[in-house]
């Protein structure tokens, strides 16, 4: 190391300025001689932050811009090989863009806004250390007076100037040499979202961030290589428009100047070089020029870890056909997973070995040797082989994916008698080829250690709980399977001699182990949605699909979605206040926080704390306000209108079953039983989920009974059963069903004609009820499979994905389906009251939906949430209320059956005060145009109540929203648009607001998520309240 002068007040001769040698500490002090070589304290000054002993300004700044320029200029700065050939390879015409971008972004990324701020806080705490007749002096030069400025002062100040210009030097010759700023390109979302998930992941083997106290045992060069990671990821970071710090960084506490003071001993040791042009230009010019794919299949038996992945979408390009000269399972298997299931290639065997035993027919006068062979060498391969199961399912794929014609029997178990003729004509024993390769190795009696794993499949909360759970893992697992006898018998076997308890250490007979274990269906063991941020609901569209999907927002983690993430579009609002769909710029993932439920009027939405949400100031201005710093009363912005463009294009239930196709009609068969392919979103099938939403069940998943509905009408029940035969082709029976046990006494009723009478209880009278339901495992396949129906509890029940952009038709029959079921009428006009329509459901999934739906008819409809009653299992219930004069103005074009309501009556007002805009707004009209609200109502132009509530000084009232938007409507027709009348349209034409009734903070904290989208905010929970849109860093 270097060997700085001792800083003293003793040997000190005159002024001189000392620094902290700490990189990044700002503390400055200025060194005076000791009155007399004695006098005086701090003879030896040292830092009042880090306590250690000063060195002087002008021997330290040199090192310390060394150490910069080291650190901004290493070749190791430029972009890792790894990186440099992953790009070249997956994304060639990009290529180019991508280094002259990252060589742009190396300054900043390495650390030089850094550098610049530190040099300017250095001149400006050592020019505090001097007087202003000082400063003055130094100003003019040498023909200054020599007595005010010494000479070691002058010095430092010349030395600060020289090393600051030779770093602005530097800096500028990158800029206008190493940069041609015309060859500056965006990225497509594709590459950007390759480099995002390159950063995230490349610093997770980083020794120096995972622990600090690995630099202890690391000699040099391995710490400039973890370094090095760190700099390239904020170089890369840079590249994305993102801070360079990232989070993991920082909580690592590794500062910039760590960085610097760590390449300060690498420039003395000699470990950097200075990248110039020509390291740039041969970078651009390094073309790895591979042999086509046909020249590499005949010299390395096409091995696909030698080849990488681009070289095949360049080679799918020009060719349609792939030619495989080695003919092997491994090839098939390495394609496979290397292109994807997306990936359509035709392969062209020509492996004349393959194509001559094919022509033979030695062991089978069906399958020919060359295909015995390939089924065995695929037994022979990990994880798809090792079971005649596995073989038969590869095969199959292979043969879709490639276009192949490999033979295989119509079942897997139909090669087992072929492969042993194989073996025995070529003396091979199958037996041992079994236990050689197969997974469960041959049938032979099971081991300990297989019983062992039968028990734990057993214990499984959920897969096991029965022998059935067993059987089907065997038959999974080796392509056959145990009777149920034999596993029974071999478990308690295993019971009897004690191995239970030497495994678990539980002592327990094989009675009270089924009794505990045995599969039962409690609602307890099925939990609500957590209320916390990670979980809230938000509506996600697949561009590419055209399909809706409620998912957590949390679900957005998910790899899957994350490279596709310019496939997927969300419920938001445009920087014009306009209900759109965005798309997701960034998605992070954020500390553990408490999360805050805002209960409003129209629904709930959960935020974390230090998210925003948006309201309205008494000028008509939309507002950002902090989660924090919601209060109960404050209207929030949510959408009034969403408009979601309709997919009319039927359900394909082919996953469904085996196709069939009988008198030129598509049919799915499973099990002996039939149904239609090919559904249409019509208002019978509306009608079917409504019904199912309000009243069905699905027991569980390992139960084929499917409830449709259960209702006291009959004749709804027969109508709905006709429905389903034409929609599904389907056959559903119906039940009847009477109350024996009173729910509230407990007490056996009595029957009395299709009544049940509780005789304790005077509330205690129930209904005969007909219930809708079937057992075939192919209607259980089709609701759950082809519709996308769960087999949840009531409490957990959503609406299908493909409801969410069906025809109106469907919707509007699942709604009033649903009414059927779970809705009424409230009828108080006489009363003095109002009329409303009110839904009800356990389910914040179903809210959400429901929600969805009456906002795409512009319906707004209000949600209380109501406690859990006494009774057992019971779950909280949500009110879905439609009230006002709007509100049915808007329904009565989609419903017929509604009652004669008086439309002028009454409306729901705003949750908004617009008392004071429309006062404003009269004021505005006034001044401009000499004109008031009053002139223009008694004219007919805008509603009476408007120039009510802009008169009305006393009395705070309010503006329904469709008199509002009746006023501006009248205002711009007369052509008197004020900027507040323009404000007001933008705000209210498409939007509204919804006001806080309670804010419920969650007890324990958790992980939240930012996203930002091209918009000012998304859409979030049951309200669907615009949440902002998360900064980038």
């Amino acid at each position: 190391m270097k060997a700085y002068t001792n800083v003293s007040r003793k040997t000190v001769g005159e002024d001189r300025v000392a620094i902290c040698p700490n990189f990044g500490c700002e503390f400055v002090s200025r060194v005076r001689p000791l009155k007399f070589g004695f006098l005086g304290f701090g003879k030896y000054p040292k830092c009042k932050k880090h306590h250690i002993p000063l060195i002087y300004i002008d021997e330290r700044i040199n090192d310390f811009v060394n150490a910069a320029l080291a650190c901004l200029f290493d070749k190791s700065g430029l972009p890792p090989s790894e990186l440099h050939e992953s790009i070249k390879s997956k994304f060639p015409d990009e290529f180019n863009s991508f280094i002259e971008g990252w060589v742009y972004c190396i300054t900043v990324g390495r650390g030089a806004p850094i550098v610049s701020h530190y040099m300017d806080t250095i001149s400006n705490a050592y020019l505090k250390q001097l007087t202003k007749k000082q400063i003055k002096a130094l100003k003019k030069g040498d023909d200054s007076k020599p007595n005010l400025v010494n000479k070691a002062i002058k010095e430092g100040m010349d030395e600060i100037t020289i090393q600051y210009t030779r770093v602005l030097k530097h800096l500028r010759a990158h800029s206008e040499i190493l940069i041609e700023h015309q060859k500056l390109k965006s990225f497509s979302k594709s590459l950007r979202n390759y480099l995002n998930y390159w950063q995230k992941n490349m610093l997770n083997d980083n020794k120096i961030i995972n622990s600090s106290e690995n630099k202890c045992e690391m000699t040099l060069k391995e710490i400039k290589l973890c370094y090095d990671q760190i700099l390239n990821v904020g170089t890369c970071r840079c590249l994305l428009g993102l801070k360079p710090e990232s989070k993991k960084i920082k909580k690592a506490k590794i500062t910039a100047f760590d960085r610097f003071s760590a390449y300060h001993e690498f420039f003395n040791e000699g470990l950097t070089v200075k990248f110039t042009k020509s390291d740039i230009n041969k970078l651009l010019r390094e073309t790895h020029f591979k042999p086509s794919v046909d020249q590499m299949s005949k010299k390395n038996d096409l091995r696909l870890n030698e080849i990488e992945l681009g070289d095949f979408n360049i080679f799918m390009k020009k060719k349609k056909k792939l030619k495989i000269y080695n003919f092997e399972p491994t090839i098939l298997k390495n394609l496979v997973i290397e292109l994807g299931e997306d990936t359509m290639v035709f392969l062209e065997i020509q492996d004349q070995n393959y194509l001559q035993k094919r022509n033979k027919y030695s062991f089978s006068s069906i399958y020919s040797d060359g295909d015995i062979e390939f089924w065995m060498k695929a037994y022979k391969l990990k994880y798809y082989g090792g079971s005649w199961q596995a073989v038969f399912d590869f095969i199959i794929e292979c043969n879709n994916f490639f276009n192949l014609k490999i033979d295989i029997p119509p079942y897997y178990n139909g090669m087992v008698p072929i492969v042993k003729i194989y073996c025995k004509h070529n003396n091979l024993n199958y037996e041992e080829f079994l236990i050689k390769y197969g997974i469960h190795k041959s049938k032979q009696p099971p081991t300990e250690e297989d019983v062992l794993e039968w028990i734990k499949i057993y214990q499984d909360r959920e897969l096991g709980g029965s022998i059935s759970a067993i059987m089907k893992y065997l038959e999974k697992l080796q392509g056959y399977t145990l009777g149920e006898t034999t596993i029974r018998r071999h478990i308690k076997k295993f019971f009897h001699n004690g191995k239970y308890t030497d495994y678990f250490g539980t002592d327990l007979s094989y009675e009270e182990w089924i009794k505990i274990y045995k599969r039962k269906y409690f609602r307890e063991d099925i939990p609500l949605d957590l209320k916390i941020q990670s979980h809230e609901y938000i509506l996600m569209y697949n561009i590419k699909k055209n399909q809706y999907k409620l998912i957590f927002i949390k679900d957005l983690e998910n790899p899957e979605l994350l490279e596709n993430m310019d496939e997927i579009q969300i419920l938001g609002i445009s920087n014009n206040l306009q209900p759109k769909k965005v798309n997701i710029s960034h998605f992070e993932k954020n500390d553990l926080q408490e999360s805050l439920e805002i209960v409003c009027s129209h629904g709930s939405v959960i935020i974390s704390p230090d998210q925003y949400l948006f309201t309205i100031d008494d000028d008509c201005n939309i507002i950002e306000i902090k989660g924090c710093d919601l209060k109960v009363g404050m209207p929030i912005l949510m959408p009034r209108i969403l408009k979601i463009d309709s997919n009319d294009e039927p359900l394909d239930l082919i996953n469904c079953g085996k196709l069939i196709t009988s008198n030129t009609t598509q049919y799915i068969e499973q099990n002996g039983k039939k149904a239609y392919r090919f559904i249409k979103k019509n208002s019978n099938l509306g009608a079917i989920i409504g019904q199912y939403a309000a009243e069905g069940t699905m027991p569980s998943k390992y139960q084929p009974a499917t409830t449709i509905s259960v209702s006291v009408d009959n004749n709804y029940i027969q109508d709905l059963q006709k429905i389903i035969q034409e929609v599904f082709g389907l056959e559903f029976q119906i039940f009847a069903r009477r109350v024996t046990e009173c729910k509230n006494c407990g007490s056996k009723t009595i029957e009395k004609g299709n009544q049940n009478i509780c005789p304790k209880c005077e509330d205690g009278i129930y209904n005969e009820c007909y219930e809708l339901r079937t057992k075939t495992k192919l209607a259980k396949t089709i609701f759950t499979e082809g519709l996308g129906l769960k087999h949840t509890y009531s409490y957990l029940k959503e609406i299908p994905s493909f409801l969410y952009n069906s025809p109106t038709d469907c919707e509007k029959s699942f709604i009033l389906s649903y009414f059927k079921g779970d809705g009424s009428e409230l009828d108080y006009r006489n009363k003095g009251g109002t009329f409303e329509l009110n839904f009800v459901t356990t389910s914040r999934r179903l809210v959400f939906g429901l929600n969805l739906l009456m906002k795409k008819l512009g319906v707004i409809m209000s949600v209380r949430a109501h406690k859990p009653s006494n009774r057992p299992n019971s779950k909280k219930l949500y009110q879905m209320s439609i009230r006002g004069s709007s509100n049915f103005d808007l329904l009565k074009h989609h419903f017929e059956n509604l009652p004669e309501i008086d439309y002028t009556t009454s409306d729901i007002r705003t949750s908004v005060n617009n008392q004071i805009l429309m006062r404003k707004l009269n004021l505005e009209l006034q001044k401009m145009y000499g004109i008031s609200l009053r002139e223009l109502s008694n004219r007919g132009i805008i509603p009476k109540n408007a120039q009510h509530i802009a008169t009305q000084l006393k009395r705070k009232t309010n503006l329904s929203e469709v008199l509002l938007l009746k006023t501006l409507d009248g205002l711009r027709n007369e052509k008197l648009l004020t900027p507040l009348v323009k404000k007001l349209e933008q705000v209210f034409r498409k939007n509204t607001f919804t006001r806080i009734k309670k804010i419920i903070s969650s007890k324990t904290p958790n992980n939240s998520y930012n996203i930002s989208v091209d918009g000012i905010g998304y859409c979030s929970g049951t309200a669907f309240v615009y949440v902002k849109s998360e900064e980038k860093e």
